[in-house]
């Protein structure tokens, strides 16, 4: 992104992958931000309209993990990234469910 930007970046900017997959450095995947659009955007899904996953969501979510469905698919079917879904599945967001 700084080499497309030709500039560092600033402290408070950071880099999203729209698709999720870091590893994904096409020019139409990084997207450019603030560190706080960036939090909002990955526990809210604020940015782009993605409604916030409820308490039933997340029990849903869990259940399906134990039963062996995939990180990737869990998230493609709730809008949000597979690092959101990791993060529930690791008690690290929505502890109470």
């Amino acid at each position: 992104m700084e080499q497309h930007l030709g500039r560092k970046l600033r402290p408070d900017e950071i880099v999203h992958h729209i698709n999720g997959d870091k590893r994904d450095d096409r020019i139409e995947n990084p997207e450019l931000m603030s560190r706080s659009d960036h939090t909002k955007k990955h526990v809210t899904g604020a940015l782009h309209g993605n409604s916030k996953l409820t308490g039933e969501d997340v029990k849903k979510i869990r259940e399906e993990l134990v039963s062996g469905v995939c990180v990737r698919d869990l998230a493609m079917a709730y809008n949000v990234t597979p690092r959101l879904i990791l993060r529930i599945k690791n008690r690290e967001l929505w502890k109470c469910c």
